[in-house]
């Protein structure tokens, strides 16, 4: 706005100066309807010499400063060129102009006042109209939340009183099936006194023990009732999981009843204080406490279901020395608890597997005296005398258990050599199963463990093909039959598999053809070639799985067959012929396309020894009279 009255207030004063410089030629009116029509020379006006420098004049001076100071030093003449008089038309011409410019700004500052006024009455009424908007809505939402929080209540305190009614019910029907139990368990206790009673009495030794284990099974029934009626008759709430479970104890125990009858099928005509100990050793598995009882009676019907099936996958004496060797080897172990487990022990258990590995894995074909000096250092060791493993001299008979911890070590150490050295070098087998067979005929108790540690590792030595039951899972069916897992759960592959279980076949079928050493001329082999037949006619019983079978009848008959052949003569013939006619085929029925390198190997193997009427030597073994 101060911008265009500035302008304005120039424009006025141009206006002013040129009427000032021209007023005195105009003397009439000149605009309007009483202008004169006189015609005047305006060239006079333009033409006259003053005209320019009056225009200059004014423009050089502030048109306000109406106050001229006289200044004597200048002459009449300067002052008379310099000042204009404004007459008083001129005058009165600007006062009015002023006076309308004045006014006129009045008036726009009082419409613009007026303007902001209504604005602002505008702006507080639809501030007040938002405002009232606004606490209404906040009225509806906080009505609608407390009408669902009521409504949650309701709805709380209807669940409340469903779950107290059906808490209720729960408990008036736990404490009825408890007094069911008790009072069925207090009948089967009766009931079985007097089957004792008459088992003791009446009946013959076989009989006992039949009745034994019918009577095993069912007091473990009674003992899962009784654990179960015991958790449930305990002060505070009875859950689903609770009731769960104890059915679920029961169940398995009839389950376990049922098992026990079908393992003494399963077993019929054979020993009965076999079956007895067998079944027996799983029941003991048992805990008293009910917490853990679940979980292990599971793994007992694991156990029972795998032999009632048995009878289709082993044979029945092999399963019993199977049974026996694990049951032996379990003893072993337990024995070393205390030792293995005591951290003051470290450095005696470290010197012990000095001993024991610095001279196994030095056993080699160099010369005889080089296997005589292994020999002697195993076997001192495990007869309790000292011994030099490294810069240390140790004796295993220090510590009561170190003798037993010596001996499983060195069985394990010893069937480990089947899976690491000879997978990887055939040869090495007859060495390794030359000391073997020396320890073991002096050392019969180590023999055993290196069998149990065989079966451990490779089933197929009892022979026996586990097989898988309900409620086994994959990685425990797969590591029944040899398999290992690596850290992240994964099985072995399948070549790997076959390598490990050719070099653990390989040592045992060296062990089987090894021939006692010269100071144990008074000895024979403590486990020889009856124990070969045995392994190839139990076998060739069992149908065949894919692969494992090839791989291990190829192993076995390449490394005893040339002794076999040499003992059984025509017999071992009849023998070759039956798995050349009737056991191969069976093979290739089972074998797929895809992984038929075993079979293949077989075949031409059968195929070659057929040709050439005999088996040849296998290499590496070790020559008569060698040591």
């Amino acid at each position: 706005m101060d911008d265009i009255t500035r302008g304005l207030d120039n424009l006025q004063i141009s206006v002013l100066v040129k009427a000032a410089a021209i007023g005195k030629n105009v003397t009439n009116v000149t605009i309007g309807p009483n202008s004169s029509s006189i015609k005047h020379n305006d060239s006079n006006i333009i033409n006259d010499n003053n005209y320019a420098e009056k225009i200059k004049s004014f423009k050089g001076k502030n048109v306000y400063k109406f106050n001229i100071i006289e200044d004597n030093s200048v002459n009449s003449q300067s002052r008379s060129d310099e000042c204009l008089v404004l007459d008083n038309s001129s005058r009165s011409k600007l006062k009015l102009i002023s006076e309308m410019e004045e006014e006129r700004k009045m008036t726009v500052r009082n419409t613009i006042k007026e303007r902001m006024i209504k604005m602002e009455e505008n702006s507080k009424r639809c501030w007040l109209e938002l405002n009232r908007k606004h606490q209404f809505q906040h009225r509806q939402n906080l009505a609608k939340l407390i009408q669902e929080e009521e409504m949650i209540l309701r709805q709380q305190r209807e669940e409340e009183i469903l779950a107290s009614q059906r808490q209720q019910q729960y408990a008036q029907e736990h404490r009825q099936h408890a007094q069911n139990l008790q009072t069925r368990s207090r009948s089967i206790v009766r009931k079985y006194k007097r089957a004792d009673y008459l088992g003791k009495n009446l009946y013959s030794e076989e009989q006992k023990q039949r009745m034994e284990l019918t009577s095993t099974s069912r007091n473990l029934q009674l003992r899962g009732e009784v654990l179960t009626s015991n958790s449930l008759s305990k002060v505070g709430d009875v859950t689903n999981l609770d009731s769960q479970a104890s059915a679920l104890i029961i169940q398995q125990a009839e389950e376990i009843f049922k098992l026990i009858q079908g393992v003494c099928e399963t077993f019929h005509g054979y020993s009965m204080k076999s079956v007895h100990a067998i079944i027996i050793v799983e029941i003991r598995k048992l805990p008293d406490e009910t917490s853990s009882y679940t979980t292990k009676i599971t793994e007992v019907v694991l156990s029972l279901r795998i032999l009632v099936k048995l009878q289709d996958f082993v044979d029945k004496d092999s399963f019993h020395k199977y049974e026996n060797l694990k049951q032996h080897l379990q003893t072993f172990e337990s024995s070393c608890n205390m030792l293995m487990t005591d951290d003051k022990l470290k450095q005696f258990r470290f010197n012990c597997q000095k001993a024991v590995n610095i001279p196994l894995n030095a056993i080699s074909p160099t010369s005889a005296a080089h296997l005589q000096d292994k020999l002697i250092k195993l076997s001192r060791l495990i007869s309790g005398q000292p011994v030099e493993a490294g810069q240390t001299r140790i004796s295993a008979s220090s510590h009561p258990q170190g003798i037993a911890f010596c001996k499983n070590l060195m069985a394990k150490k010893f069937v480990l050599q089947g899976e690491l050295t000879v997978s990887s070098k055939p040869e090495a087998a007859f060495a390794i199963a030359a000391v073997i067979e020396a320890l073991w005929a002096d050392f019969p108790d180590l023999g055993q463990l290196i069998l149990a540690h065989f079966h451990r590792e490779c089933p197929y030595l009892v022979p026996m093909f586990m097989p898988q039951v309900e409620g086994q899972s994959n990685e425990d069916y797969y590591k029944s039959l040899g398999y290992h897992y690596n850290e992240n759960g994964e099985v072995e592959k399948q070549d790997k598999f076959l390598k490990r279980m050719s070099g653990i076949m390989r040592l045992y079928a060296a062990i089987l053809i090894t021939r006692p050493c010269k100071y144990q001329q008074n000895k024979t082999n403590p486990h020889g070639l009856s124990h070969a037949w045995h392994w190839l006619s139990c076998i060739l019983n069992i149908d065949p799985r894919p692969d494992i079978c090839a791989t291990l009848i190829y192993d076995f008959l390449e490394v005893a067959g040339n002794s076999m052949y040499a003992h059984y003569g025509q017999q071992f013939q009849k023998l070759l012929h039956l798995i050349c006619k009737e056991y191969f085929p069976k093979i290739e029925k089972v074998t797929s396309s895809v992984s038929g390198g075993p079979m293949i190997r077989l075949e031409a193997f059968l195929q070659k020894i057929l040709k050439q009427g005999h088996i040849p030597p296998p290499i590496g073994v070790l020559p008569p009279n060698f040591w």
